[in-house]
């Protein structure tokens, strides 16, 4: 058996042992496991190949997948700002429409206010009539027509 000694130190590596193996034709059986792993190494790395490949071409799928999604909701969105834009037209016509309705509704209650007045006056003469008060009815009778000639009477 041939010694030698081992540049790192004896606990690192046994060289002695690499010595047998090399005299006993270890050297062939160290060649043919590298050249197994090597081959392993290769298998795998073609493997890992094709299956990032694969995984790339998924990624790519979804990825395409994901853009059209997007412009999808995007049209979506679109639609919605759209919709908003006419609910929000439509609901400012109502609150038009709904002030226009309040002005109206008021300026009849005055006219109905107005017109219950002038029955109320008219109601009056007559009973002052059937009284038989003349003057009062005179009274009453003028002011209906002052009433009625007023400009603030007439909208009434």
């Amino acid at each position: 058996m041939m010694r030698s000694s081992c540049p790192v130190g004896s606990s690192h590596c046994n060289w002695s042992l690499l010595a047998a193996k090399r005299q006993r034709g270890g050297t062939k059986m160290i060649r043919k496991r590298s050249r197994k792993l090597v081959q392993e190494k290769r298998n795998r790395w073609m493997h890992s190949k094709a299956e990032r490949r694969q995984r790339d071409m998924n990624l790519k799928a979804k990825i395409e997948q994901l853009k059209e999604e997007m412009v999808e909701i995007g049209a979506d969105q679109k639609t919605i700002r759209e919709g908003q834009m006419e609910l929000s037209k439509k609901f400012k016509e109502i609150e038009y429409e709904c002030a226009k309705l309040r002005e109206e509704s008021s300026v009849i209650s005055k006219q109905s206010a107005g017109t219950q007045l002038r029955l109320d006056i008219m109601m009056d003469i007559l009973k002052a009539r059937q009284n038989k008060d003349f003057d009062q009815a005179d009274k009453l009778t003028q002011n209906l027509r002052d009433l009625i000639a007023s400009p603030n009477g007439k909208n009434q």
